[in-house]
């Protein structure tokens, strides 16, 4: 009888760990943590990952390959978007004028239909170049250097679809409820960013286990 049980006691232990479920890589509360009351999705796709990001950040400028070999290869039914991050100046309680800036221009471009000429040139004519854009004037001469005349990108930036754009992102930032960027907001249900999660890669692995995991 003592043979018998000292045969199947490993075997029962083996069993056990084989059938047990796998323990997720990222533990909420730790990675990422869930966003009280959810956010509504921005996308019309079934699944939804944003991007809360700032011209003037580094590490946006450094995630931006990252996030952009990810889109590349994300699952059909899941949308992106990206949400430049407006947060209030901490003396003046009102939206931080640098960021809101560059809010204006990444939805001017947007409207304008050259997002996809001047997201990537931005970046780097900040990080690389040092030349930091915080005047309409300075923002006119990048814009014309893509083909966008003076009356075109004035007449835009200062229109109110671009007002109402950058006041959606004033709201969204801060619903939420994130530090700083990039972070990213899976379903309007999770957030992850670098610091809480480990870095980039990890972030993206986040990304990928919630997708996996959680359904709608």
């Amino acid at each position: 009888m003592k043979m018998i049980l000292r045969t199947w006691a490993p075997i029962l232990v083996l069993a056990l760990l084989s059938t047990a479920p796998a323990t997720a890589e990222y533990a909420e509360g730790i990675e990422y943590r869930s966003i009280s009351p959810a956010v509504g999705k921005l996308t019309d796709k079934p699944r939804e990952v944003v991007e809360l990001f700032w011209y003037g950040c580094p590490h946006c400028y450094n995630f931006e390959p990252k996030i952009n070999n990810w889109v590349e290869s994300k699952p059909e039914n899941v949308g992106f978007e990206r949400v430049p991050a407006v947060f209030m100046h901490p003396r003046t309680g009102q939206p931080n004028p640098k960021w809101a800036f560059h809010a204006k221009l990444f939805y001017t471009a947007e409207l304008l239909g050259v997002l996809d000429k001047i997201h990537e040139p931005l970046f780097e004519r900040i990080h690389e170049k040092g030349q930091h854009i915080h005047t309409s004037s300075e923002a006119e001469a990048f814009f014309a250097e893509f083909g966008v005349d003076a009356e075109s990108f004035n007449n835009t930036l200062n229109s109110f679809a671009v007002d109402s754009k950058v006041r959606r992102a004033i709201e969204l930032t801060r619903r939420y409820g994130t530090g700083g960027v990039p972070t990213l907001i899976i379903d309007g249900k999770y957030i992850t960013d670098g610091p809480m999660s480990g870095g980039h890669d990890a972030m993206l692995g986040v990304v990928k286990q919630l997708l996996n995991e959680k359904t709608e």
